[in-house]
């Protein structure tokens, strides 16, 4: 699966307030810090690549990225989630 792929479901969730971000979480400040240096790169050539600045992480935002990607797939337009309540 193509990273654009999953930048574009965040963004999207993002922005729409899909996707919160509980404080209560154990890593909810190191994902909003990831989310902060998550950046998107645009080299001459026109290829585009996705990822955190030097030295810093986006495992948690990867990892978000495809839960949301995942869920989004669900049949009909419906969330996967709200078919487990």
């Amino acid at each position: 699966m193509a990273k654009i792929l999953l930048v574009s479901v965040m963004q999207s969730l993002l922005h729409a307030g899909e996707i919160k971000i509980a404080k209560s979480l154990p890593d909810a400040a190191t994902l909003v810090s990831e989310l902060q240096d998550f950046r998107a790169n645009i080299s001459e050539s026109g290829y585009a690549s996705f990822g955190a600045r030097s030295g810093k992480h986006d495992d948690l935002v990867l990892a978000v990225a495809i839960a949301a990607w995942w869920l989004t797939r669900a049949p009909h337009g419906t969330w996967a989630v709200e078919r487990l309540w």
